[in-house]
C-alpha cells in the first residue's frame, strides 16, 4: 500500500454515503503527477489512471456546448479520481468548485498548475444542508456558469434542486449517466419545466468491444473501463438555465 494514499483511503472506507464508489488505487498520486507533467495533460488523462468515468465524446461535447456562454464559475459534483476536471479546466474558468466525498487527493497537486483558477474542493455529501449552505457563503451572490450532476445516482434532483437557485440564467446544467433508470428518471422529471437536450454518443463503446473481439489489447484504462461497461451507463442530459 502506498502511504501517501493511506489516509484518502482510510477517509473514503469511513464513509458510508450513497456518492462513494469505494477507495482509491494506490497509484492516484503518482498518476496525476505524471499527467500533469506530460506536454498535453488533456490527453495524458484520458489515458492514464485518473481518467473521466465518461465517455470522452460526450464529455467533449459537453465542454463545446459551453464555449459561447460565461464559463467563469463551473462546479461538478461527484468528482471521483477528478480526471473530469481536465475537462472543464480547459474552459479557463476563474473558479472551479469540486465535490467528492472521498476527499480530492489532487487538489493540492492540482493548484499550483492551474494557478489562474481558484479552487473550492468540498469533501461532504453534495445535498447535505452544511455543503450547500458553505458553497452559497464561497460564492457570496456569484452564479454558477455550468454545473455538472455526477454524484449520488439516487439523488440527482436533490442536487438539482440544491444549486438550481445558484445557477446564472443562461447557464447550462448536465447529468450524467441518464441512460441508467435514476438519473434517467431525474432528467425526465426536469424535462417537464426546461428546455433540454440530450447527449447519447456510445461509437467508443462499440470500438472498443470490437477491438476486444479481435484480441486486442486495451490500448488505455480508460479503454478497458468501455469494454467492461460495453455501453452501458452513458448519456448526458443538458438542462438550459431560461434567461429570465
Amino acid at each position: 500500500m502506498n502511504p501517501e494514499m493511506k489516509p484518502w483511503n482510510d477517509k473514503a472506507a469511513a464513509t458510508g454515503d450513497p456518492q462513494t464508489q469505494g477507495t482509491w488505487p494506490d497509484s492516484l498520486r503518482d498518476d496525476w503527477r505524471a499527467m500533469l507533467a506530460a506536454d498535453r495533460p488533456l490527453e495524458a488523462v484520458w489515458h492514464g489512471g485518473a481518467f473521466p468515468l465518461q465517455r470522452r465524446r460526450e464529455s467533449e461535447a459537453m465542454v463545446d456546448l459551453c464555449e459561447n456562454i460565461s464559463h467563469r464559475v463551473i462546479m461538478e459534483i461527484g468528482a471521483d479520481k477528478g480526471g473530469g476536471l481536465i475537462n472543464w479546466l480547459s474552459l479557463s474558468p476563474d473558479t472551479m468548485i469540486a465535490l467528492e466525498v472521498r476527499g480530492c487527493p489532487y487538489a493540492d497537486i492540482l493548484r499550483p498548475v492551474y494557478r489562474h483558477t481558484k479552487f473550492l474542493f468540498g469533501e461532504a455529501s453534495s445535498y447535505d444542508d452544511m455543503t450547500v449552505r458553505h458553497i452559497g457563503d464561497y460564492l457570496d451572490g456569484r452564479p454558477v456558469d455550468i454545473l455538472f450532476i455526477d454524484g449520488d445516482k439516487a439523488n440527482f434532483l436533490r442536487d438539482f434542486d440544491a444549486y438550481r437557485p445558484f445557477m446564472r440564467p443562461g447557464g447550462l446544467v448536465f447529468m450524467h449517466d441518464i441512460t441508467d433508470r435514476s438519473p434517467g428518471m431525474a432528467f425526465a422529471e426536469v424535462e417537464l419545466s426546461y428546455v433540454t437536450a440530450k447527449i447519447i454518443d456510445t461509437t467508443e463503446s462499440a470500438e472498443a468491444m470490437i477491438r476486444e473481439r479481435q484480441g486486442v489489447e486495451p490500448t488505455s484504462p480508460h479503454e478497458a473501463w468501455l469494454r467492461t461497461w460495453q455501453g452501458r451507463s452513458c448519456g448526458v442530459g443538458v438542462v438550459h438555465i431560461p434567461e429570465n
